[in-house]
């Protein structure tokens, strides 16, 4: 079962039940950055002011331990146990969502080729060890999120985020 704590402006981080009274003994806040939001709080080590976040507190996570802590949902106010693991900054990375109103498609990996009247305008690609793998060029936006899709499940398995679309892709 899980319970709601609540964080400012209205919002509430999302926490096992196991987890709630411990974490109920600080006041929490939001933290938004570009792409996501989460809960902070704020405590002095050495007179110095830092913020911890909820889900490396329930994690007990110190910075040489773990680079990052992954929320597989992408939801950075889902703080339950299931939700979290240990990641590293690429494994991190490539579990984020396409960033909204980059390159010509919504869709992860896609991009348009507008060079010469192209029968398949459409590119696909993905970054695997900080190099780009080209996956080919698709007649349809579909087709070249299609091949996202089984590329990052072949390479990038537990965290990969492949497109989601209404019609399924």
């Amino acid at each position: 079962m899980a319970k709601q704590i609540p964080l400012s402006r209205g919002q509430f981080a999302t926490v096992d039940d196991a987890d709630f009274s411990f974490l109920m003994q600080w006041k929490w806040h939001i933290k938004e950055t570009t792409t996501k939001c989460y809960a902070v709080r704020t405590a002095y080590r050495d007179g110095v002011r830092q913020e911890i976040l909820m889900h490396r507190a329930l994690m007990d996570a110190d910075r040489r331990q773990f680079a990052r802590i992954d929320h597989r949902d992408g939801d950075g106010l889902n703080n339950q146990r299931h939700n979290l693991r240990p990641a590293t900054h690429v494994q991190n990375m490539h579990n984020r969502q396409k960033t909204q109103g980059s390159y010509s498609s919504p869709y992860k990996g896609v991009f348009r080729v507008t060079a010469w009247a192209l029968k398949k305008p459409w590119r696909a690609m993905i970054v695997i060890d900080n190099r780009h793998l080209h996956l080919g060029y698709f007649a349809t936006e579909i087709e070249a999120a299609r091949a996202y899709n089984q590329a990052a499940e072949q390479y990038l398995g537990a965290f990969a985020r492949p497109n989601q679309e209404p019609g399924g892709v």
